[in-house]
């Protein structure tokens, strides 16, 4: 039986590094909660953000998509009977 996993786009801003690497726990709604959830200190955020833009540093537009996650239940007594 051919079951699909359900699953959705999302759009939003990501921060990427001067390498290229996108930060994944970045994505956000929108580029300025974006660069918060990297640079958390809100007294110098602005400071630390404008030293990463120089450095390279840029916030990306980006598509994601996200899966939802599907669990399977074992039974305890067929764990510990492949274990032995």
């Amino acid at each position: 039986m051919d079951q699909r996993v359900m699953s959705s786009y999302s759009q939003g801003y990501a921060l990427c590094t001067a390498g290229g690497v996108l930060l994944g726990h970045s994505y956000r709604a929108t580029e300025a909660e974006a660069i918060a959830s990297v640079f958390q200190n809100p007294d110098h955020r602005d400071a630390f953000w404008q030293t990463a833009q120089a450095d390279g540093m840029t916030v990306q537009f980006v598509y994601a998509h996200i899966f939802t996650p599907k669990f399977f239940v074992t039974i305890p007594s067929e764990e510990k009977a492949d274990a032995a």
